[in-house]
């Protein structure tokens, strides 16, 4: 007896057909944005101890939390709002400290100098 997927020809020559392929679709859903959420705490809390111009640094430090809150409780999009602001008010708080320092600095050394 002769296997099905096995047909010979008048010349016998043995001819091999390939079994049939079984092609599934496979559905795998991502979120819209696969790169983890920042909370950036540890920046909001050296912001907070070291640049707190107009206590910018303290509000970095409780939307870091929030972020921190939302991203436990799996809301990724919550947790990278309240990251991003953080992460804009430490770069507020860290640019107008620098500059009231440096602004310091130069009254300082010309009213002096």
């Amino acid at each position: 007896m002769v296997h099905p997927a096995v047909s010979i020809a008048h010349n016998s020559c043995i001819k091999v057909q390939p079994p049939p392929v079984d092609y599934s679709v496979t559905i795998v859903e991502v979120e819209e944005d696969g790169s983890p959420v920042k909370d950036h705490f540890v920046w909001s809390i050296v912001s907070f101890v070291h640049f707190n111009f107009c206590c910018l640094g303290l509000w970095a430090l409780i939307f870091s939390v929030k972020a921190r809150d939302q991203k436990f409780m799996g809301n990724m999009n919550k947790a990278r709002e309240y990251g991003s602001k953080a992460m804009n008010l430490n770069v507020t708080a860290f640019s107008l400290t620098v500059s009231f320092l440096l602004l310091l600095v130069y009254l300082i050394t010309v009213c002096h100098g």
